[in-house]
C-alpha cells in the first residue's frame, strides 16, 4: 500500500484506477492519505470483478471513491 502512495506523490494525475483485487489494499487508508497529499483534486475510480460485494462498494462511495467500473 505505501509503495502505491509513494508512488503516487511524484505524479500529478487527474484519475487514478485502482483494482479492488489488489493484495494488500487498504481502500480506506489510501484515500486518507491521498487525500492529505497536494493531489487533493484527483479522481479515484475503482475496477471491480463482476462478483464484487455491494457493501464494499458503499463504504468506498462513502469514503470518496468517484465510481467504478465492473471488470467485465
Amino acid at each position: 500500500m505505501l509503495d502505491l502512495v509513494q508512488a503516487c506523490e511524484g505524479l500529478n494525475f487527474d484519475i487514478l484506477l485502482l483494482d479492488v483485487d489488489l493484495q494488500g489494499l487498504n481502500l480506506s487508508k489510501v484515500l486518507q492519505i491521498l487525500k492529505k497529499k497536494k493531489n487533493k483534486t484527483a479522481k479515484v475510480i475503482l475496477f471491480v470483478s463482476s462478483d464484487y460485494n455491494e457493501n464494499m462498494l458503499i463504504n468506498a462511495i462513502r469514503s470518496g471513491i468517484r465510481g467504478y467500473l465492473l471488470k467485465n
